[in-house]
């Protein structure tokens, strides 16, 4: 390979140089080091003599070698060994025009290294046409390197005729470029362990490693050729491709025969072809009739975009039980309890706190070396009401959080032994905390400011990104509240380590342990009011959000079915609709688009003004003589359980938060997939076909439509954009049979027809709805007329105010289609209709964490008391309904 043959060349000439400097050395071919006598051979002593004569004196050289005593231009030296001069060294030839000579030059850092020399006109122009020819000669010996590209395996010449006949020539060309790797190797482990036997304490093999890089150009006279193009380290299967391909002569019935990675292009507007397909394509043409046909399988999924005034629209849809888990932390207990309040007059906010610096600890899982110490996280810990009995509460009846709310943060900095890591885990157990419970102890890192957000007046904060579910969260804040200053917890300047650089413990407010607790007032400060739109840059233009109960039996409704609230709007009584468009306060049924309150536009955050939207909090809603149908309707699994155990009550998971949003406007437009197929974007605007390259330009790497004609953008017309995404074509088998019929009439009219054929097959026979496999048939005509008209841009041009030169254009288009939906045949039951299962219970599992068997674990209940086969009561303690003895067995 290309690769494998520098390697090979490199070797050679380092090998040669080698040998050639070997045979130099041995021929005398350095310059002699000057001998300096000892004192016992200075002049009037005897000394030893050596082969050529008194010792202190070598004979001369074999091949003498002298610098040269000319210019570069008259005195070049030629042999090998000669070094060149550095290129220190400024070689220059100029014109004195006071002697008509020119003179040459030889200078290092400006000062001469030589004297100059000086030479005719004549000789010059000898020079010059040297240095001229050499030039020549070797762009011309480069040039036909570029022409005659060598190849590893030399052409075949096969003198048949009907070879010659059938392939448009004799000649066989292969041509490989690329590269492979091959690692070769052995791994030998010995251990020393008595405990095994001798001939079992040493183990071994091979290890083989190999990586290729290959691409193919096979030709076989003009006709067929061969493209192979594999990379064993591409990310995706489908950048490896494969085609070969046969070319018929313009009079030939055989246009063209491709297999392998093939496509079907469409000019049709109704139907869309495919770029992505494995298989067998051929072209025909019969007169004026141009036949494709294509027998493939479908490497991509073809997906639609609808865009209006230049900015995405899309639809959403989340259930309730879709909260972002273990990413929003309140600050303490005291925001808690004043967060509904602090929202309940919108769009101002009721708050008289003012968090003015905050630090961010979590466990340190990255391996960072910056920002990182041990610390000690406490739940209790500026409390004004410890969940601890062991804690003293020293606020007088004040709700505030500082450290001085209780006497657990003086009791641990009156010691300062207790700040050691040796010594913080058995003091905080001494005072009666429980670790994993009161207290975590980690080896945390600093969030950067740029990993999570905090808002200043309602105390909470939004990491970034999801934690781990045994990441432990703590933090240190200040907060103004009516110009006095309080702090939780510590900054890490305020405890800087000491010379063993980490030994001691920062003390931190906890928010989150290393397992959830639902019982413990901790459990409280993760909120579970806040969703993902699943949007960046949300414009609060065309923004609709609803929010639906999905009654059994009765659909989607935006109102509870039954009670006092019995058609007042879900959005309403959950405090997302207090304002109207100019916020005022006055309900106009649509969401209430507050930035930083309700929504957060950059990142589509939905915020519900209350933490429990779905449970207590709509429960309050309801009258006093609705509490016998308020368990019925409020979901308060979500808010008590962890999420996978509110996620086992479906019957009370009916709500669903639905809208529509639109992202800013701009020219750039992201697809939502990577790697999109060369050619397979298909745009138009207001039913209009774009030009690519004219109208809009694609990054199919990043997935990236920019519209580069401003006045598409401007003119608000609905764009549409239809594309194939191939990440996810390896889960669905699909095959796709197309023809398409071209009869042209003349150059300027065209009639088409189209029959394509597109069926998946399922991985069993048992699917789900929705997930049935379709074998979808889809035919249509279309017929196009275009044709220049310059009497057209004559008549233009007549008019007043108004000159043309450019050719106009008539074209007419016409299309018609018909789609006929089916299904696979591999799901037909015996009357030839298609079944799905409505729920595939066999597969249903359902994982219970060991860690955590208080809150996933259930005690089962007793069989009911029924007589075994011989006639014996099996479980007799299933009367004793309200007795402890009732799960004895």
């Amino acid at each position: 390979m290309k690769g494998t043959r520098k390697i090979f060349g490199v070797l050679l000439a380092l090998s040669c140089f080698a040998v050639l400097f070997t045979a130099a050395y041995a021929g005398g071919k350095r310059q002699p080091i000057p001998y300096v006598p000892l004192p016992s051979e200075m002049p009037g002593e005897p000394g030893p003599t050596g082969p050529t004569g008194p010792t202190g004196t070598t004979g001369p050289m074999k091949d003498p070698m002298h610098d040269r005593t000319g210019d570069f231009v008259t005195d070049k030296q030629t042999d090998p060994f000669y070094l060149k001069d550095p290129p220190v060294m400024v070689e220059d030839v100029e014109y004195d025009h006071t002697t008509g000579m020119y003179v040459i030059t030889e200078k290092i850092g400006g000062k001469d290294v030589k004297p100059p020399t000086y030479m005719t006109y004549s000789d010059y122009l000898k020079y010059t046409e040297k240095q001229e020819q050499a030039a020549y000669f070797k762009d011309r010996a480069n040039a036909v390197n570029l022409v005659e590209e060598k190849s590893i395996v030399p052409p075949i010449q096969v003198k048949k005729q009907f070879f010659d006949r059938l392939f448009g020539g004799s000649k066989i060309e292969i041509k490989p470029q690329g590269n492979v790797e091959m690692t070769l190797g052995a791994n030998i482990q010995q251990t020393a362990n008595p405990n095994i036997p001798i001939r079992n304490r040493k183990t071994g093999g091979f290890d083989f490693d190999m990586n290729i890089n290959m691409n193919v150009i096979g030709k076989i006279g003009d006709k067929l050729q061969l493209g192979v193009k594999y990379n064993t380290q591409s990310g995706f299967q489908f950048d490896n491709q494969v085609k070969i391909g046969y070319t018929g002569e313009q009079d030939d019935i055989i246009k063209s025969i491709e297999a392998g990675n093939v496509s079907l292009p469409l000019p049709t507007r109704l139907i869309s072809g495919s770029q992505t397909l494995f298989g067998v394509k051929t072209q025909f043409q019969f007169g004026r009739l141009t036949w494709t046909s294509v027998v493939s399988q479908q490497q991509s999924k073809k997906e639609t975009m609808v865009i209006e005034n230049g900015a995405q629209r899309q639809n959403f849809e989340i259930h309730s039980d879709q909260y972002e888990e273990n990413k929003h932390f309140l600050l303490a207990q005291y925001f808690y309890n004043q967060y509904d309040e602090a929202l309940s007059r919108l769009p101002n906010i009721r708050s008289n706190v003012n968090i003015t610096r905050i630090e961010v600890w979590i466990t340190n899982r990255s391996g960072v070396t910056q920002n990182v110490r041990d610390v000690a996280a406490m739940a209790d810990l500026g409390e004004p009401t410890p969940a601890s009995g062991f804690i003293t509460s020293t606020a007088n009846g004040d709700g505030r959080p500082r450290n001085e709310a209780n006497n657990l943060y003086s009791k641990l900095v009156s010691v300062p032994n207790h700040r050691f890591v040796d010594n913080v885990v058995s003091t905080l157990l001494s005072y009666g905390l429980e670790q994993g419970q009161d207290f975590e102890k980690t080896y945390a890192r600093k969030l950067n400011a740029n990993e999570y957000t905090y808002n200043t007046q309602l105390g909470y904060i939004s990491l970034n990104s999801q934690m781990n579910p045994n990441d432990v969260l703590g933090v240190a804040f200040q907060y103004e509240y009516n110009g006095k200053v309080f702090q939780v917890g510590e900054f890490g300047d305020q405890v800087p380590p000491d010379s063993n650089a980490t030994s001691k413990v920062l003390y931190l407010k906890l928010l989150k342990g290393t397992s959830p607790r639902t019982s413990l007032p901790i459990w409280n400060l993760m909120m579970k009011n806040i969703y993902s739109l699943g949007a960046f840059n949300v414009s609060p233009q065309d923004f609709f959000l609803d929010i639906y109960y999905n009654d059994p039996g009765g659909g989607l409704k935006r109102y509870m079915p039954q009670g006092c609230i019995e058609g007042v709007p879900l959005l309403r009584e959950l405090n997302l609709d207090n304002l109207d468009a100019s916020n005022n306060p006055q309900p106009d049924g649509l969401f209430d688009f507050i930035p930083g309150v309700t929504i957060l536009p950059q990142n589509g955050r939905l915020i519900f003004p209350v933490l429990k939207p779905f449970g207590a909090d709509l429960a309050k809603k309801f009258c006093p003589q609705d509490a016998g149908i308020v368990p019925t309707y409020i979901y308060s699994q979500l808010y008590d359980s962890t999420k996978f155990t509110a996620q086992q009550y479906p019957e009370f998971n009916r709500f669903v938060i639905k809208g529509q949003y639109k992202g800013s406007n701009g020219s750039q437009i992201s697809l939502g997939a990577g790697n999109i197929p060369k050619g397979s974007v298909v745009v138009t605007a207001g039913g209009q076909k774009l030009t690519e390259g004219t109208d809009y330009t694609v990054d199919y790497n990043l997935g990236r439509l920019t519209i580069i004609n401003q006045s598409i953008l401007n003119s608000g017309q609905q764009i549409k954009v239809d594309y194939e995404n191939n990440n996810q074509f390896a889960t669905q088998v699909r095959s796709l049979f197309g023809t398409r019929l071209d009869y042209k009439i003349s150059p300027k009219f065209n009639i088409g027809a189209t029959l394509m054929q597109l069926s998946e097959r399922p991985f069993t026979q048992k699917v789900n709805i929705g997930d049935d496999p379709i074998k979808n048939t889809i035919m249509g005509t279309d017929i196009k007329y275009e044709t220049n008209a310059p009497w057209l841009t004559k008549a233009i041009s007549a008019l007043p105010f108004s000159s043309t030169k450019e050719m106009s254009t008539i074209s007419t288009y016409g299309e018609m289609a018909y789609l006929k939906p089916g299904h696979n045949r591999a799901i037909n039951d015996p009357s030839k209709q298609g079944q799905v299962y409505i729920d595939d219970f066999e597969g249903t599992s359902t994982g219970y964490d060991l860690k955590n068997p208080s809150i996933s674990w259930k005690l089962a209940s007793t069989p009911r008391n029924s007589p075994g086969a011989n006639g014996q009561i099996l479980f007799p303690e299933a009367n004793l309904i309200n007795d402890e003895r009732y799960g004895y067995n």
